[in-house]
């Protein structure tokens, strides 16, 4: 009998290590609650997940750790009516980032009865930017076209209009009051055209013109411009952390110029007070990274969701394409964007190139 029992307990130990190796293999989060859905036991890929040792999660609220909204938390305590697993997705604050999470929680029966409850989750933050991606991919090719339709239909008579405002300014003998206004009047015009031009610029950019070029060299010769524009005021401090010379790119360089000065100016619009913009290109395996790394007021969730869709500002001044633009361009160069941002925390940039698009200079083609 002594021998049975010794073997049961061996058994049941083997079991017990059996089940820890499957829940240490899950590539998902697992957590189980008792009934008032404090936590009692939590996978590894949890822990890292949520970013959390394990006795920061013992004993915690699963509820209050993942803030379920309480249209879910209802339908969770409905579950153990009917056995139906209940699934969320939602943005999710695990350290400095955010994550986009999906949720499956389903009632835990025990003999017949709910004992408590099981949380499985995972990280969907890729696939949520690939779905984001596409979306503003669709709206960019939408609005884009009513956008260069609209625009070239209002410039035509804009620039007849600031014409004769012109000629009636030089000819005519104006008041102090009169040339005032008519001062205003061509102030305006111009700012709706730049308005328009910016309209046009990313309905209908214009043609494409590749060559190989020193990006490094564009790069630093677009930062001196920069530094030396209205745009940067006191209190504002760039810097620059340059990849060796020579770094040979095949693209537009003008396209290119153009999307280091709008990262460039939405920084400096993030720090109204001051702060820092570090700018810094390295190479890696298989490309190349370009960062630009602000000290501003950073940006809520839901503003990084909708950073790259058209007319979408954060800005009083701003038209909301700068941003649109950048990422049109850079999806051109078949590069990608990587953002990270918190509220009061800055932003972080990051353009991806890969060697598709770099070329070593004894490759490098005549222009």
């Amino acid at each position: 009998t002594r021998l049975k029992v010794e073997q049961q307990t061996g058994r049941l130990q083997d079991l017990k290590e059996y089940n820890e190796s499957i829940l240490a293999s899950l590539r998902s989060g697992l957590l189980t609650t008792d009934r008032s859905f404090l936590v009692v036991k939590i996978n590894q890929m949890g822990l890292t997940l949520l970013g959390r040792a394990l006795e920061e999660v013992y004993g915690q609220n699963a509820l209050t750790m993942f803030d379920l909204s309480p249209d879910v938390q209802a339908e969770i305590h409905h579950s153990g009516e009917d056995l139906r697993p209940v699934r969320s997705e939602k943005w999710l604050q695990v350290g400095p980032n955010p994550m986009y999470v999906g949720l499956s929680i389903s009632p835990l029966m025990v003999s017949g009865s709910v004992e408590g409850y099981v949380f499985i989750f995972q990280d969907l933050t890729d696939i949520k930017r690939l779905e984001n991606e596409l979306e503003v991919q669709r709206k960019m090719a939408a609005i884009g076209n009513l956008s260069a339709a609209i625009a070239h239909e209002i410039r035509n008579p804009l620039a007849s209009m600031m014409g004769s405002i012109q000629v009636l300014k030089n000819q005519l003998t104006l008041s102090s009051s009169q040339g005032h206004l008519m001062d205003i009047v061509l102030r305006e015009s111009h700012r709706l055209d730049r308005i328009i031009t910016d309209f046009l610029q990313y309905a209908s950019p214009r043609r494409f013109s590749p060559k190989v070029f020193d990006i490094s060299a564009l790069l630093q010769e677009t930062i001196f411009l920069f530094k030396n524009s209205p745009e940067v005021r006191d209190g504002h401090h760039l810097e620059y952390i340059g990849c060796p010379s020579g770094q040979d790119f095949h693209g537009d360089p003008d396209q290119i110029k153009q999307v280091f000065w709008n990262l460039c100016t939405n920084a400096i619009k993030a720090m109204p007070a001051g702060g820092t913009l570090r700018i810094d290109c390295r190479l890696r395996e298989g490309g190349l990274i370009i960062e630009f790394r602000d000290t501003g007021r950073g940006m809520e969730p839901a503003e990084l969701q909708q950073l790259f869709e058209p007319f979408q500002s954060r800005f009083p001044s701003g038209m909301g394409l700068g941003m649109a633009i950048v990422y049109r361009i850079v999806s051109d160069h078949r590069g990608r964007i990587e953002v990270e941002s918190s509220p009061g925390q800055g932003t972080s940039v990051r353009i991806l190139f890969s060697t598709e698009t770099m070329n070593p200079r004894r490759e490098a083609v005549p222009e």
